[in-house]
């Protein structure tokens, strides 16, 4: 499976609740990924959802992945990301690039390259309005990493030349611990 858990474009699932469409509100709580390959855990054109309390542990990959640039204001909140292998975007002293939670994947769009080996991230989020709360990563490139500029610049998939993810808001970033991250 290319994605371990996966919000797939799943739409505003507050005002589908609030509207009648659904009957409960779309989350990912308490769950457990390990050794994975792609992503972990991905939110894909989906707004208003919570990812919470969730372990992920060596995924080749990020760990939690905001997809395509369009998601707003998902709450991605005390998960714990581990890659066991310190990661690194090149030769750091004496550490070696590792490939236990990186992935070089032909069928991922070459846009996905970033996130799945050049800036592995336990949090990568192609768009900013989303919320990251006292989250724990640890060992990847990049603890978070928010990418806006590169892969994201205009969106993915069905929000691609439709976004502009640099005009967007920054959601709350508050008591994540990122710690022997590469990056």
């Amino acid at each position: 499976a290319a994605y371990c858990l996966h919000f797939h474009h799943l739409g505003d699932v507050e005002h589908l609740v609030n509207s009648g469409e659904a009957s409960h509100a779309s989350y990912f709580i308490g769950n457990a990924v390990e050794r994975g390959i792609n992503k972990g855990i991905t939110v894909h054109g989906t707004h208003r959802a919570l990812v919470q309390h969730n372990v992920v542990l060596n995924q080749r990959g990020p760990g939690v992945y905001i997809e395509d640039g369009n998601e707003l204001f998902n709450i991605i909140e005390e998960n714990v990301v581990i890659c066991s292998e310190l990661s690194a975007a090149g030769q750091i002293g004496g550490i070696h690039r590792n490939s236990l939670c990186r992935i070089k994947n032909v069928s991922n769009r070459y846009q996905t390259k970033d996130s799945d080996y050049d800036e592995v991230s336990g949090l990568y989020f192609l768009a900013p309005a989303n919320h990251a709360i006292g989250n724990r990563v640890s060992g990847y490139d990049n603890g978070m990493y928010v990418n806006v500029n590169t892969s994201g610049h205009a969106g993915l998939g069905q929000a691609e030349g439709k976004i502009c993810p640099t005009a967007m808001p920054f959601g709350r970033t508050i008591g994540n611990v990122f710690h022997n991250n590469a990056g």
